[in-house]
């Protein structure tokens, strides 16, 4: 297992903090408004694709690991983690595995959906 320094353990879980605080904060936000849609979710995975999007491609220019660590892991991996999904799917997309993609995509979409459904009735 990777050892990570006390620094980066401290970075990951202050930006993890924000990250969370920043969902919290923006569903709350939303949540106001009356729509049959989740919106506030679906507002969440979508700005966090954008954050996520954006720091992948400033951090592929060279940035430290700490800093790394702290952003995608930390603040988007609290915000939400849809970011990393669609992040994966297009990389295996951009590097020619077009199945594997595909794969990904009904594994973790129809096992999760079924995980749900699974674990509401064992606690149900």
């Amino acid at each position: 297992m990777e050892r990570y320094p006390l620094l980066s353990l401290a970075l990951l879980a202050l930006f993890g903090g924000l990250g969370a605080l920043a969902r919290f904060g923006l569903g709350r936000l939303l949540g106001h408004f009356n729509c049959p849609l989740p919106w506030s979710t679906a507002c969440v995975n979508i700005l966090g694709c954008l954050g996520f999007g954006i720091a992948a491609a400033l951090f592929a220019r060279g940035v430290s690991p700490e800093l790394k660590l702290a952003v995608i892991t930390g603040f988007f991996g609290a915000f939400t983690t849809f970011s990393t999904y669609v992040f994966e799917i297009e990389q295996l997309l951009a590097s020619g595995q077009p199945l594997t993609a595909a794969g990904s995509f009904l594994l973790q979409n129809l096992v999760g959906f079924a995980a749900l459904y699974t674990g509401m009735k064992i606690a149900g």
